[in-house]
């Protein structure tokens, strides 16, 4: 009865919490299930498969573009839905012998979203320590809303558990600074060491370094002391323990790390720009955040640099060192950013909370969220139509003749294997055959996804363009699906020899 009552308790006193929480459930989950179970989103599989690997024995992922931590993490979710799917199948509540395997993108995504609404009640609790309860409401009702947030919590993906984990040493860093306890550093330096296990050089360190040495000012103690020594162990141990096979395949550990440096370097098609940091700026600006939230949210941490400055620079360190990190490259995939958020997020309600009179504060904060949450619904509505390539995949089947010979790209919809003859080519398949190839083959349809991601440079790609359109010739096109929307799949065409 006294736990129950304790729970009761606790719900009454954080009920605005909960509710936030729940809209933040509301927004994360509608759609979760997009393209499933056909059609995962493009870096899903493979994350998936390793996790597969991992539970059938293999614990060696063999990919080690970045750490291993986040693998083993959904080795544990595909696991533990093997296991419940199993339980349930004695139980005569399912109806295969096998787990089927879309169900672990499922549970994979739930787990994903899940942790956006964690961070959510990390920044509530960072907002509380370091102003007051009623700015840490504002800034977790906030970062529930944001856009960005759909970048990363909507699929498998290691940004999540990236930023869950260096949200937790951050939440961990500003606690050892109010309290003075060494064991919230070492919590920390946990937390850090984990973070630069799930995803390559991640700058988790700071901010626990930061918390440590304006800590020791405070208190007159020497940097360079024992608890740095423990805390940096901590960090480095946890690193080894989250990628264990780094040290059966350090070799291919190091090639891995450099070939994702060069890629994030070089360039990925239709996702680059030659100044990363202008493009993520101008994301977050228009779409990220939205232009009220944005400049209010600088408003605020200038204001906020005046005011608690130790906090601020504990706090914020890691998501702004982070993202100007991400800024050196030439990739510029959004979710990579995604834990500038929570600058933002507390950011904006400090400037909300400034505000002491309730009639224009609460305004102020509406008039803050009302654009996200117009771009959230967006989203939602079309994460929840149905995949094009499903639409496509029925026409195929329907309209075209069966025995004929179809070469589909990548992001196309499957078709009967029994129907008809099907090679697969790869990504944008026809920018990079050579000319003679396509003739020499033999093709009576090729199935072709959208060329868009060619024309962020044209100069650079000027050769996939001109191959793409000299192939192209060859063939005429039949019926295009063109679904409006990143979410519903990419714009497929069927082409039929000419």
């Amino acid at each position: 009865m006294k736990i129950l009552q304790y729970i009761i308790n606790g719900c009454k006193q954080n009920i605005l919490l909960i509710g936030i929480l729940l809209c933040s459930a509301g927004l994360l989950f509608p759609g979760i299930f997009h393209g499933l179970p056909t059609y995962p989103d493009a870096d899903e599989p493979f994350i998936i498969a390793i996790a597969v690997k991992i539970i059938k024995g293999d614990l060696n992922p063999h990919f080690f573009n970045y750490p291993s931590l986040s693998l083993y993490f959904y080795a544990v979710v595909v696991g533990f839905t093997n296991i419940v799917y199993h339980l349930l199948a004695l139980l005569n509540l399912t109806h295969s012998d096998y787990t089927p395997y879309w169900l672990f993108f499922a549970v994979g995504r739930v787990f994903t979203a899940s942790t956006g609404i964690v961070i959510i009640i990390l920044v509530y609790k960072i907002g509380r320590m370091i102003f007051s309860r009623r700015a840490a409401l504002y800034a977790a009702a906030i970062m529930a809303t944001l856009p960005i947030q759909f970048s990363y919590t909507t699929r498998v993906s290691p940004n999540a558990l990236l930023f869950l984990i260096a949200t937790i040493s951050i939440f961990f860093s500003i606690k050892y600074y109010k309290e003075n306890s060494v064991r919230f550093l070492y919590y920390s330096a946990i937390a850090a060491g984990l973070a630069l296990g799930t995803k390559y050089l991640f700058l988790s360190p700071v901010s626990f370094l930061i918390a440590k040495y304006l800590n020791d000012i405070k208190h007159k103690r020497r940097f360079f002391n024992g608890q740095l020594f423990y805390a940096c162990t901590l960090v480095v141990v946890a690193f080894f323990i989250s990628t264990p096979f780094l040290f059966v395949s350090l070799q291919g550990f190091i090639r891995d790390v450099f070939f994702e440096y060069k890629h994030y370097s070089t360039g990925h098609p239709g996702n680059e720009s030659p100044n990363a940091f202008a493009f993520f700026g101008t994301y977050l600006f228009y779409q990220g955040i939205s232009p009220v939230l944005f400049l209010c949210a600088c408003t605020g941490i200038f204001y906020c640099f005046f005011k608690k400055l130790h906090e601020c620079l504990i706090v914020f360190s890691v998501p702004v060192v982070w993202f100007l990190f991400c800024s050196l490259f030439t990739v510029t995939s959004v979710h990579n950013i995604a834990i500038i958020s929570t600058v933002f997020a507390l950011g904006a309600a400090i400037i909300i909370n400034m505000v002491k009179n309730p009639w224009i504060r609460f305004p102020l904060f509406l008039l803050m969220i009302i654009i996200p949450v117009y771009k959230d619904s967006i989203i939602i509505r079309d994460r929840i139509k149905p995949d094009i390539r499903y639409v496509a995949e029925e026409w195929i089947n329907t309209n075209l003749p069966e025995g004929s010979f179809i070469a589909r790209e990548e992001y196309t919809p499957f078709y009967s294997s029994s129907k008809f003859k099907s090679e697969y080519i790869g990504i944008c398949g026809l920018a990079y055959m050579p000319l003679d190839t396509v003739r020499q083959k033999g093709y009576d349809y090729i199935i072709s996804a959208g060329y868009k991601r060619f024309d962020a440079d044209t100069i650079k790609y000027s050769e996939n363009i001109k191959n793409f359109t000299e192939n192209l010739k060859k063939f005429k096109t039949v019926k295009t699906f063109d679904p409006g929307s990143k979410y519903q799949g990419n714009s497929i065409k069927v082409l039929k020899k000419n």
